[in-house]
């Protein structure tokens, strides 16, 4: 039911992340970051790198076809 042409597929969601608290699903498809498109797991890595913890990020993604717009506070990951 892949329905974007193109994006980064969740596989898994970090428990206690950011992206948990903002509602990012395994599943979703990310479609867009603040407006930069992301078709790539690197390009998303690279975006986020480029962010400091607590920095909020739009993420769009896409849900069973459906287009929803998260708002992600970026956290430190636990070591």
């Amino acid at each position: 039911n892949l329905k974007p042409s193109q994006g980064v597929y969740i596989v898994q969601v970090t428990a206690g992340s950011g992206a948990e608290a903002a509602g990012l699903r395994q599943g979703d498809v990310i479609t867009a970051i603040d407006g930069t498109a992301m078709t790539t797991i690197d390009a998303v890595l690279n975006y986020v790198r480029s962010k400091n913890v607590g920095d909020i990020v739009q993420v769009v993604i896409n849900r069973s076809g459906t287009t929803k717009t998260l708002a992600v506070t970026l956290k430190a990951l636990a070591q």
